[in-house]
């Protein structure tokens, strides 16, 4: 019997639970690996041997990209192993810079490793509010309207300047995420503010989910950006403004999926490990 590595931040989360049970109907054992443990933890549970297959869930939380590389059988398959190889973790100012050489129409947005002042950030996007989020985040987490020099203070007293990213406030009530798998679009979900007061669209911070239907422009876009970023598995997340003009809001290298499968009635845990099965050497 083959089997299937599978990293996780938690095994609690839908799509982790999803990919187990993908697993099974493909025949496969499952090794799991919570990434909150250590190197030594993890060469004593000896998991990363015998492995023919391996999705990651939880990169930013990877002991060492490098040591999965090394540590895996050489001819397993591992899902995005050219993105794991390119960066140390997921870093969305890393990724916005390398879009950025590429023309991707990118939302403006703005780094420092010292504190801004709220003016000085309000004065570059010419606005008197702008968005703030980790630059490591995930899920819709900490993301937060400024509009005062009270919330920055209250925000730089959470995260470090340099752990963050500015971008101007682009009000909006949906966006969608069209999901890749190879050189491959397999759908796009638009997503529903879960109120008129939200800032995020995130399925878990409430966000709705529905089908949605890609002009062929924007269908090649998101194929661009996750070729940029050597991805071969990605959640695009693109935002239209009054005009109708199309901004990618961030790209992410292991989107969970359990909205994706209700909202288009499809298993992406599935086609995930056909992808992976067809293409191992």
């Amino acid at each position: 019997m083959k089997t299937l590595l599978i990293t996780n931040y938690s095994p609690n989360f839908k799509t982790s639970v999803s990919l187990v049970n993908s697993a099974k109907r493909y025949g496969l054992a499952v090794k799991n690996i919570y990434t909150m443990n250590t190197l030594s933890e993890l060469d004593k549970q000896n998991v990363l041997q015998d492995v023919d297959y391996a999705i990651h869930r939880d990169i930013n939380k990877l002991p060492s990209n490098d040591f999965y590389i090394n540590q895996i059988p050489i001819n397993a398959r591992q899902l995005n192993k050219e993105f794991m190889l390119k960066y140390v973790r997921y870093d969305k100012a890393i990724a916005y810079s390398h879009l950025s050489l590429s023309g991707t129409p990118l939302i403006p947005s703005l780094y420092s490793f010292n504190n801004l002042e709220f003016k000085d950030v309000c004065d570059y996007f010419n606005e008197n509010r702008f968005l703030v989020k980790p630059r490591s985040s995930s899920l819709g987490k900490g993301i937060t309207l400024i509009q005062s020099k009270k919330e920055l203070d209250v925000y730089y007293s959470m995260f470090k300047a340099y752990e963050c990213i500015f971008q101007k406030y682009i009000p909006i009530g949906w966006d969608i995420r069209v999901l890749i798998i190879g050189k491959k679009v397999i759908g796009a979900m638009k997503r529903n503010k879960p109120h008129k007061d939200s800032i995020v669209t995130n399925i878990s911070q409430g966000g709705i989910g529905e089908k949605f239907i890609l002009s062929p422009e924007i269908e090649i876009l998101a194929l661009d950006v996750a070729n940029t970023l050597s991805l071969e598995y990605a959640g695009i997340d693109i935002l239209f403004d009054s005009n109708n003009k199309p901004y990618i809001i961030e790209v992410n290298a292991t989107p969970q999926f359990d909205g994706f499968n209700k909202a288009l009635n499809i298993q992406v845990g599935d086609l995930l490990l056909e992808y992976l099965i067809s293409t191992k050497d």
